[in-house]
């Protein structure tokens, strides 16, 4: 039974390191070929599985990359409820086990009524509307 890195003695943080700072100025200017040399070299003596082992080499490579902010989104869509009528759409999903918007969209004219009456939801008459479409 042979397996990999069985007999090998695991090098310390330091030692691997150095060794990954080592293949990674080779890895860095070579072509598909030598690469893939390399890191049968970093699975060999890292003891690295070889997704592991080009991760660390690239990172080693381009060392201030990583620490690059990343660019944030806009500000997307704009809402086109208020809070007063989510909060109402919230409730009136929830009364109806969580349907989905298709499902839901057919009874919100006939549940939101009978809401109101037994006192389980008051909706603000300016959303009264947007709630029953």
């Amino acid at each position: 039974m042979d397996v990999k890195g069985a007999g090998r003695v695991p090098l310390a943080l330091r030692d691997r390191q150095m060794v990954v700072r080592e293949l990674a100025e080779r890895y860095r200017g070579t072509n598909k070929n030598e690469k893939g040399r390399i890191l049968d070299q970093a699975e060999e003596l890292l003891g690295y599985n070889r997704c592991y082992a080009a991760r660390a080499l690239r990172r080693a490579c381009w060392p201030g990359r990583q620490n690059k902010p990343r660019r944030r989104r806009g500000p997307g869509r704009k809402p086109i409820y208020d809070g007063a009528v989510v909060a109402a759409l919230r409730k009136v999903w929830a009364v109806m086990s969580f349907a989905t918007g298709k499902r839901l969209a057919p009874f919100m004219a006939e549940i939101v009524p009978v809401l109101e009456r037994h006192g389980e939801l008051s909706v603000p008459p300016r959303c009264a509307g947007s709630c029953s479409r």
